[in-house]
C-alpha cells in the first residue's frame, strides 16, 4: 500500500449476495475500479444456490482486499449484519457502505462521498441514484456538496433518505444498530434511526449509485 493510501481512511464495502450470478461481476468490477483506493470488500454469501458463491471466491483469490463470508440462508438483513459485525471485529475501517449485488457504482462514488463527509464534518454522506435497466452515463463535472439537517433532507429526498445504499456511514453509526432479521424492506426500519442519530448529513448532488431495475429482486 503506497503512502497516499496510508493516509486515507479505510472503507468497508459490504455487499450481501444471494443468487445474483448474472449481475455480480459488474457490481464487483465497479467497486474494484473506485478512484478511492483504501477499501476492503466484504462479500456476504447468503447460501446462494447459483454460481454466486463461486464468483465470490474467484474474486477473493484475485484481490486481497476482498473477504468472503459464507453463511446459511437468513435473508438480506442478516447478511448486512454479518458484514457490519465482521467490520467491527476484524477491521480498522472508519467508514462503511452498502451495495446491493445487482447494482453498481460510478468510479467516483466512494471518493466523492468521503470528500463530502470530511469537508462538511458529518458522519453520513449521501448521493443521488439512477434507476436503470442497463448502462447509464454520469456527467464528468465538479459535484456540489450540501449540508442538510436530517429533518429537511428527509422531507426533500424521502426515497434516497430511506434506502440503505447510496450512502457512506461512519462505522460508529452502527455501534448499537442492526437490521431487523426477517422483515422485508428492512431499510425502512433502520435507515431513519441512523440518520436521525446523526442530525446532519452531506449530500452529493449527483447520481453516483446505479440501481438496477431487477424484477426478480425483493424491491
Amino acid at each position: 500500500m503506497d503512502g497516499a493510501k496510508d493516509r486515507e481512511d479505510l472503507i468497508s464495502v459490504i455487499i450481501p449476495v444471494y443468487n445474483k450470478e448474472k449481475y455480480l461481476r459488474k457490481c464487483l468490477d465497479s467497486v474494484l475500479a473506485q478512484t478511492y483506493g483504501n477499501i476492503e470488500v466484504l462479500l456476504v454469501d447468503d447460501a446462494s444456490s447459483d454460481k454466486s458463491r463461486d464468483i465470490c471466491d474467484e474474486y477473493a483469490k484475485k484481490d486481497t482486499r476482498i473477504h468472503v463470508i459464507h453463511q446459511e440462508n437468513r435473508g438480506l438483513s442478516a447478511a448486512r449484519n454479518a458484514g457490519i459485525d465482521w467490520a467491527f471485529k476484524n477491521s480498522s475501517s472508519k467508514w462503511i457502505t452498502f451495495i446491493d449485488s445487482d447494482d453498481w457504482i460510478d468510479i467516483r462514488f466512494l471518493e466523492e462521498l468521503h470528500n463530502a463527509a470530511i469537508q462538511l464534518n458529518v458522519d453520513i454522506s449521501i448521493c443521488d441514484y439512477i434507476r436503470t435497466k442497463g448502462e447509464a452515463k454520469i456527467a464528468k463535472k465538479p459535484f456540489l456538496y450540501e449540508k442538510y439537517n436530517v429533518e429537511d433532507f428527509y422531507v426533500r429526498q424521502r426515497i434516497v433518505a430511506t434506502i440503505a445504499c447510496a450512502k457512506l456511514y461512519k462505522k460508529d453509526c452502527f455501534n448499537e444498530i442492526r437490521y431487523p432479521v426477517g422483515k422485508l424492506h428492512e431499510d425502512e426500519f433502520t435507515t431513519y434511526l441512523v440518520l436521525f442519530n446523526s442530525r446532519q448529513i452531506a449530500f452529493v448532488n449527483a447520481p453516483l449509485y446505479l440501481y438496477f431495475i431487477n424484477y426478480d429482486s425483493i424491491m
